[in-house]
């Protein structure tokens, strides 16, 4: 009875250890998506910068608009409509420059 009970623990011990390894990985994983995620974002933003930069408003546009769909509660989101809003309005599209101002707030006063 007292063999059963110790195999009993020691099977217990290692179900344990292989269970916090595994939530170990996929914590490990999640946060690696999370960088790779950050990082697609990142890259996305300086390409749409360049783009735009270089006059080519149409293509800036496009892959803010990208960033904008893609990472709704990213980083670079805010910064994407601002630029949308400024590339819609030196192309006259004012009520789709309004769109994504609006989607601009200013920090609160605490």
């Amino acid at each position: 009875m007292e063999l059963q009970q110790q195999r009993y623990l020691d099977l217990d011990a290692r179900i344990l250890e292989i269970s916090r390894l595994e939530s170990e990985e996929v914590m490990i994983i999640e946060s690696d998506n999370l960088d790779q995620t950050d990082e697609l974002e990142r890259n996305l933003y300086k390409q749409a910068l360049t783009l735009f930069e270089e006059s080519r408003f149409a293509e800036a546009l496009q892959i803010f608009s990208e960033i904008i769909i893609s990472f709704p509660e990213g980083s670079y989101t805010p910064e994407a409509y601002f630029w949308s809003g400024e590339l819609f309005l030196a192309q006259e599209m004012f009520e789709d420059a309004t769109v994504s101002y609006t989607h601009l707030t200013l920090p609160t006063k605490a």
